[in-house]
């Protein structure tokens, strides 16, 4: 999702902190700073157009936690065992009688 916002840097080379790269936990920082400051005062507009933003950074760490379950669901490890008794179960690798 990054990849999306941030096209001028190679993210493969930035460093991160959990799957999120770590500049943007600033940028979050600041932007919640500039909400907080709108918020104080009565320019609903204003206010709303930080909000925006800041939703959006909320959007990336969601996103980023998310792809970082996936990919460890995908790494887990399966025991061979079982792999043989699904097989087994759905009919793969049976040697049919003729």
């Amino acid at each position: 999702m990054a990849e999306a916002v941030y096209l001028d840097l190679d993210l493969t080379r930035v460093p991160s902190v959990a799957g999120v790269p770590r500049f943007m936990y600033r940028e979050f920082l600041q932007q919640l700073g500039r909400w907080l400051i709108r918020a104080g005062r009565r320019d609903a507009l204003a206010l709303l157009i930080e909000e925006v933003a800041l939703i959006e950074y909320l959007g990336f760490f969601v996103e980023a936690r998310r792809r970082r379950r996936r990919h460890q669901a995908k790494n887990v490890a399966v025991p061979k065992d079982a792999v043989v008794r699904h097989r087994a179960a759905v009919g793969i690798g049976q040697v049919s009688e003729k």
